[in-house]
């Protein structure tokens, strides 16, 4: 079983982990890692991003790859694919390694404005202040970032492996338990 998870937030992935027994696969710590130890694909990838460019899906399939061997278990693949073009290569990749995905979580913002706020404290604590950034800054990130992955998102309800769960970060007391909540209501279907 494979589960792609459209989020930043760690702790839904975590959760998700801990109740289906999967391994987490974060595709930017597989980037940051290749480009940290020099390797000839962290090279290129590291290229690609200083040029400005998309990384192409020929490479995101490789680190992929990278990441699914040796892996013998339930797998959850953390904020990739978010192209069209991403999604025909990575479904390639996977079917290299006779693995299907079986679904889509979608973690759909409800107050954008809340998420913003907490990004631009937290850039701050981590920059000291060094760089001048503004809550329009995340938000206009928020914004690309939705209107990046809608048109895959919207290959996946149309193949009906989407779960959209509407999350409001600013007014659930316990999110930790709300993606309890949701998880296991859906595991069940």
């Amino acid at each position: 079983m494979i589960s792609v998870l459209y989020t930043q937030r760690s702790l839904f992935s975590q959760e998700l982990s801990k109740q289906t027994q999967s391994k987490i696969i974060e595709v930017g710590d597989l980037m940051r890692t290749e480009m940290i130890n020099k390797t000839e694909l962290g090279n290129q990838i590291n290229e690609t991003m200083q040029s400005g460019e998309i990384v192409s899906p020929e490479l995101m399939s490789k680190l992929i790859a990278l990441g699914l061997k040796n892996c013998n278990s339930n797998i959850i693949i953390s904020n990739y694919p978010r192209t069209l073009v991403h999604k025909s290569s990575f479904i390639e990749c996977l079917a290299s390694f006779d693995i299907q995905v079986e679904k889509i979580w979608h973690l759909k913002l409800i107050n954008s404005s809340y998420v913003a706020e907490k990004a631009l404290a937290k850039n701050k604590d981590l920059n000291n202040n060094k760089y001048e950034v503004t809550i329009d800054f995340f938000l206009e990130r928020i914004k690309k970032s939705k209107a990046i992955a809608e048109e895959c998102l919207n290959l996946w309800v149309n193949e009906g492996q989407l779960i959209e769960v509407e999350v409001d970060y600013e007014n659930e007391a316990n999110i930790e338990q709300f993606f309890t909540k949701i998880i296991d209501m859906h595991s069940r279907r």
